[in-house]
C-alpha cells in the first residue's frame, strides 16, 4: 500500500477499506493471544499440582501392578514350556512316522 493511502487513511482524510480490515484482523488477533497467554498461565500453575496427583496414583497402583506382572512373567513362562514340550512331541511323531515309511509301514 502506497505510503499517501495510508497517511490519508491514518489522518481520517479517507478510510482505506483494505486497512480498516487489516487493523481490525489484528486487534481480533491481540485480543485472542491475550485470553490464550491467560490460559497459559493458568495451566502452567496448576502443572505441579496435576504431577503431584499423578505421581501419587502411580505410587498407589504401583504394587498392583508389580505383582500382575510376576503373574503374567509366570504364566509366559509356563506357556514356553507348554509350547516346547509340544514341538518335541510333534517332532518325535514325525520321525516316528520317517521310520515307519523307510521300512515300507507307511503310505
Amino acid at each position: 500500500m502506497g505510503i499517501i493511502r495510508q497517511t490519508m487513511h491514518k489522518t481520517g482524510a479517507r478510510l482505506d477499506p483494505a486497512i480498516t480490515a487489516s487493523e481490525s484482523a489484528e486487534g481480533k488477533a491481540v485480543g485472542q493471544l491475550k485470553k490464550l497467554d491467560l490460559r497459559r498461565v493458568q495451566l502452567a500453575r496448576s502443572v505441579p499440582i496435576a504431577e503431584t496427583v499423578e505421581a501419587a496414583a502411580f505410587k498407589q497402583a504401583e504394587p498392583a501392578a508389580v505383582s500382575e506382572l510376576a503373574k503374567r512373567q509366570e504364566r509366559a513362562g509356563v506357556a514356553r514350556e507348554v509350547l516346547g514340550e509340544q514341538r518335541r512331541q510333534e517332532y518325535a511323531r514325525k520321525q516316528i512316522l520317517k521310520r515307519g515309511r523307510g521300512l515300507g509301514l507307511g503310505r
